[in-house]
């Protein structure tokens, strides 16, 4: 899930260390390597908007902490790209990419012609006739907008990658995933499924509610059947996934603090899964930045 763009790379990494940007309308997570005594990235977000006031406060952060050098990966907003899973077409390997841009134009909201399109292997299938791949569509004039935008600021940007590989990035780092495992992460306004064995992304799923539909929330989109169907819902991708990916159910249920702040909502996931729900390690940490931070951790695998 990761989408190389052409640009200056650079080989240093401090502390082993890369730095992840995400960007959002309200603010900037930036996740970058600190004191070389530290075994973490640290992990900051401004709340900043409009993309000059943006790419001004960029510039100081760079410049304060000298990450000039060091190689950068922007996390995509889900409102930039769409991840789906859909069969393989029956094409040679070289027209794969070209083939999905016609197969998967109706399915979703971006104009698939302005698009960037990049398709990835979906592992742990077995042997099934007709396998699914994992394909990212990117709308292209954002994605160049954001990069210019990073670049502009003075990093030294290696790669623009999804959420989930973020996500996935993270977990690697920071849990010790020795068994199949599912995370729950919501953020504001979506809510991402993860299924992993090993350190290897099997499985997700994305749902258009997140942690501004939760009762309580003070949202105007506050939903009282959310909970609920959240819980359904995960019960339920458990279930596909221990039926079609090799090694098994879900051993392990991770979730992040927007869910382990719901005593209710743990309970109601713990008696659907029979799971124990753990809170992920840096779990107290702004959920929007767990990408980045997941990122910032790869640069330790360079």
């Amino acid at each position: 899930l990761l989408m190389n763009i052409s640009l200056k790379r650079s080989s240093v990494i401090e502390n082993g260390f890369g730095v992840g940007i995400s960007l959002y309308e309200d603010g900037i997570c930036i996740a970058y390597p600190g004191l070389k005594s530290k075994p973490t990235p640290k992990v900051e977000f401004f709340s900043v908007q409009g993309e000059k006031s943006q790419t001004r406060m960029l510039r100081k952060i760079v410049s304060k902490h000298k990450l000039h050098s060091i190689p950068a990966t922007v996390v995509m907003n889900h409102t930039n790209y769409n991840l789906l899973q859909v069969p393989t077409p029956q094409v040679n390997k070289d027209e794969i990419d070209a083939a999905l841009r016609w197969q998967i134009k109706d399915l979703v909201d971006i104009d698939v012609e302005n698009s960037i399109i990049r398709s990835y292997p979906m592992p742990g299938q077995g042997n099934i006739t007709s396998p699914l791949i994992f394909v990212v569509i990117a709308d292209r004039s954002a994605i160049k907008n954001i990069t210019e935008m990073v670049y502009d600021a003075g990093l030294n940007i290696k790669s623009v990658t999804s959420v989930e590989l973020g996500l996935r990035s993270l977990l690697k780092a920071i849990e010790d995933i020795k068994v199949p495992t599912m995370l729950l992460a919501i953020f504001p306004h979506k809510t991402v499924f993860i299924h992993m064995v090993n350190g290897v992304l099997y499985r997700t799923r994305e749902l258009n509610y997140g942690a501004t539909h939760l009762p309580g929330s003070g949202s105007w989109s506050e939903d009282e059947s959310w909970p609920e169907r959240l819980v359904t819902e995960v019960g339920r991708f458990i279930i596909f996934c221990a039926r079609h990916c090799d090694g098994g159910s879900a051993q392990r249920l991770l979730v992040t603090s927007t869910v382990s702040s719901s005593p209710d909502l743990v309970e109601a996931l713990a008696e659907e899964t029979e799971l124990v729900v753990e809170e992920l390690s840096h779990g107290l940490i702004d959920v929007r930045c767990l990408p980045a931070l997941g990122v910032a951790y790869e640069g330790m695998e360079q």
